[in-house]
């Protein structure tokens, strides 16, 4: 830096990250952001019941099966599905790319899984009432018609044992299941139920999310593998409708400046272009970016400098600093020692202090926050040199996007959110071993397998969107990731990762 920053005073704030229940932050087997892994079920974990609540199995009955002549395509209910001329017999993935093979045989209408699940949850908690000779939206208010209803076959539904017998469905491994699928009894009547299957709950396999209709109305809950020991579970079997198909995967938008990456060996500095990388630097030690910019250090006396916008045009901005955070409009820093932050001016290599000793800073839009050299405790930066608020105890780690401050409770059991008044946090997840956020998103890591979820907004809804990554970047409308081994870049498209480039020793993410 331009001069020695120190602190003369410590900071003055705390965070209280309140060791709550841990609703486990769920663990599942997908190879994210390995550039040659296959992609598997998405997981999502909504705020539903227990499946340890009294169960309410099974249904007492079902009505008559649609009428409807059911030749080689049911296909879907509505134009709005579409009209597809491909039909899912079997579907691969292909390393981040999730590439979807299609078997054409005949034409008919498909409907995606996403759209799928879509329906489903459009009838819970509508207060429907079981009524087998009722119907919603010319549904049968039944578990087969409300399974109808979700995969958009003809009105006012299918039942139990007709699923196959119409072509509609054939049976699969439990291995095989992705959101879309069902697991169906398919005995006569009020011996017959079917479910619809949206995720497991964890890597163990024995609980999934399901949707299904039972005497007691819809319901989105987690339910044993097959199903409850008291319904007969050995008469429940995958099944999978042949007209429901993966969704296509998305291409991601192409950005200038949105993604930074080191080259192995850190011998230059390169930008995704939006179809290829550029070289714009040398080589630095580290990346940091943000709103305010990319700056990176020397990697002989630590200097730190800003980039100017045009490939190998950089200023030297400061000396070396413990520590650098990038917000939505300024670099902050930590001195060597710890002992001040600091605040660039915008200008040649002025700085200036804006608070005292500290361990750690994190930045973002929504602010800057430091913790404390002696008990850990997390505060804000109030936007006055040296004026800071205690915003609450202690955590294992910090992350912060353009929307909120999110901690990890010391012991790792629990994502919380600061609601940004006082020294007050919410728990939004279970156990977490790492947290990355920018723009307005958060993911966080399992802290056994390392399978990374988004956090969807609401507390404790996650969505498993890849397997272990040596590391994550979020800009304001990308994930990326690198492989395990750093060997690929990669990025989230909504459905799967497409692989962007080579190995890197670091990423880092722009505006």
């Amino acid at each position: 830096m331009s001069r020695a920053i120190r602190f003369r005073h410590a900071l003055s704030v705390r965070l209280t990250l309140v060791a709550a229940v841990s609703a486990a932050l769920l663990s599942y087997g997908i190879q994210p952001a390995a550039a040659h892994a296959p992609a598997d079920i998405t997981v999502t974990a909504g705020a539903t019941a227990s499946a340890e609540e009294l169960p309410d199995e099974g249904s007492p009955g079902q009505g008559e099966p649609a009428t409807r002549v059911f030749d080689d395509s049911p296909g879907t209910g509505s134009a709005e599905e579409g009209t597809s001329s491909a039909l899912t017999s079997k579907t691969t993935t292909q390393s981040a790319a999730t590439a979807t093979v299609m078997a054409t045989t005949t034409s008919s209408p498909t409907i995606n899984r996403s759209r799928v699940i879509e329906r489903a949850k459009s009838w819970v908690g509508r207060g429907l009432t079981y009524n087998q000779s009722g119907t919603h939206e010319r549904y049968r208010r039944d578990c087969s018609g409300y399974i109808s209803m979700a995969w958009g076959l003809a009105t006012p539904g299918l039942t139990t044992n007709t699923f196959a017998s119409r072509g509609v469905t054939y049976t699969i491994t439990k291995d095989e299941l992705r959101p879309g699928d069902a697991l169906n009894n398919d005995n006569l009547g009020s011996s017959g139920h079917i479910v619809l299957f949206e995720g497991w709950t964890s890597s163990a396999r024995t609980h999934y999310w399901g949707y299904e209709f039972t005497g007691t109305g819809v319901h989105h809950r987690q339910i044993p593998y097959p199903y409850f020991s008291s319904s007969n579970p050995a008469a429940y079997k995958a099944v999978r409708n042949r007209y429901v198909v993966d969704d296509p995967p998305s291409v991601p938008v192409p950005v200038n400046g949105d993604l930074y990456a080191l080259t192995p060996d850190k011998s230059a500095v390169v930008v995704w272009n939006g179809s290829s990388w550029t070289a714009v630097g040398g080589a630095a030690a580290d990346l940091y970016a943000g709103g305010a910019g990319l700056f990176a250090t020397n990697p002989g006396d630590g200097g730190i400098y800003k980039y100017n916008g045009t490939p190998q045009s950089w200023t030297r901005i400061g000396n070396a600093g413990a520590a650098f955070a990038v917000s939505d409009r300024h670099l902050f820093a930590l001195t060597p020692d710890r002992s001040a932050v600091m605040q660039w001016s915008g200008s040649g290599t002025g700085w200036t202090q804006i608070g005292g000793a500290a361990a750690t800073i994190h930045a973002g839009a929504a602010g800057l926050f430091a913790t404390h050299p002696g008990d850990g405790s997390i505060h804000r930066y109030n936007g006055t040199p040296n004026s800071w608020t205690r915003i609450g105890n202690a955590g294992a780690a910090f992350a912060v996007n353009n929307n909120a401050l999110y901690g990890l409770t010391p012991d790792r059991s629990a994502v919380m959110r600061w609601t940004g008044s006082g020294d007050r946090w919410e728990q939004v997840g279970g156990p977490a071993g790492s947290l990355y956020a920018g723009g307005t998103s958060m993911v966080a890591t399992d802290p056994h397998g390392g399978d990374v979820f988004r956090f969807n907004g609401t507390p404790g809804s996650w969505t498993q969107i890849g397997g272990p990554g040596a590391h994550f970047a979020l800009s304001g409308t990308h994930i990326y990731g690198l492989t395990p081994n750093r060997s690929a870049v990669t990025v989230w498209t909504g459905s799967g990762w497409n692989g962007i480039g080579g190995g890197a020793a670091q990423i880092a993410a722009g505006r």
